[in-house]
């Protein structure tokens, strides 16, 4: 009698951490389907979920709806193999067919993600170490379950948000072989201010009204706070603020344009009294004096008998 066929194996790594693994998967999809084609159409006789150590088997097949009498079809077998990576418990997820008489047995090969031993957080300066610790639910001893984390990590950006840090976010994901999982932010710096439209106003007069300085965490709370207090020094019509990148990524100008408005004042009157004859008052003022934010006023009367 031949030999029996040996057993084709597909594999589809699952890598939730690592965006280049998910390109990777989907540029090899295509092969992987030509090779599942020769068995389309036959009986699956059994499916079975190997490879498992510190997740219960239960777990592992929860997602899992094809069974045994069902025939191989590409989206059933591709479809249960994302599912089985989706629960977040397994680094890679791959399957193999072996061809029996009665049809093929269907196993999914899973490898586990370590176990976290502690988390390193580096990058945050806004938001404090205690806090970002409060929102992971990711627990130390346990298997690490990325789709957990993902979840953890969206909340940790939404605070960010929330305090008005809206360039703040997650920039590395790592985990070590002994199980140490480092997250490291990039919280968007402010690299510094561009001033237009300031023909009189000297520019120190507005970027002083900044609430933030250079080479922090940029926060839109804080600049829109500086453009009403820059609005309320009473030397413009209209302020108005954007960003522009910065040279590092992640990293902003913020450029404020304004629209001066007459500042100076003149004013030339007039009286009559029979005590004093005829009064003359002259008053000249500004209140940005030379664009450098001083208020000036000179007053001139005079009598003429």
């Amino acid at each position: 009698t031949p030999p029996p066929p040996r057993p084709s194996v597909h594999r589809k790594k699952h890598l939730s951490l690592a965006a280049a693994e998910f390109a990777a998967k989907q540029q090899a999809r295509s092969q992987v389907e030509a090779e599942l084609k020769q068995y389309v159409g036959q009986t699956i006789v059994s499916v079975n979920v190997t490879g498992l150590k510190q997740v219960k088997e239960a777990d592992a097949m929860a997602p899992v709806k094809i069974k045994a009498g069902d025939v191989v079809s590409i989206d059933a077998v591709t479809q249960t193999s994302q599912a089985i990576a989706e629960t977040g418990y397994f680094y890679d997820v791959y399957y193999t067919f072996e061809p029996i008489p009665e049809g093929v047995k269907l196993t999914y090969h899973v490898i586990e993600n370590p176990i976290l031993k502690s988390v390193e957080i580096s990058g945050n300066k806004a938001l404090d170490t205690k806090t970002i610790v409060s929102l992971l639910t990711v627990s130390p001893g346990t298997i690490l379950n990325t789709k957990t984390l993902n979840t953890n990590i969206k909340a940790i950006e939404a605070k960010y948000k929330t305090d008005g840090y809206i360039l703040a976010k997650i920039s590395d994901i790592g985990i070590t072989p002994d199980g140490v999982l480092k997250l490291t932010f990039n919280e968007g710096i402010l690299e510094g201010y561009t001033v237009k439209g300031n023909e009189k106003t000297k520019e120190r007069v507005i970027t002083r009204e900044m609430r933030m300085k250079p080479g922090e965490p940029f926060n839109v709370k804080q600049a829109r706070r500086s453009m009403q207090r820059v609005y309320n020094l009473g030397f413009f019509e209209d302020v108005n603020m954007k960003l522009n990148p910065g040279r590092e990524p992640n990293a902003v100008i913020l450029e404020t344009t304004v629209v001066e408005k007459r500042t100076g004042t003149f004013a030339v009157g007039a009286g009559y009294s029979s005590k004093d004859g005829i009064i003359g008052l002259l008053e000249v003022g500004d209140t940005n004096f030379r664009g450098i934010g001083d208020a000036v006023k000179i007053n001139y009367e005079w009598r003429y008998r």
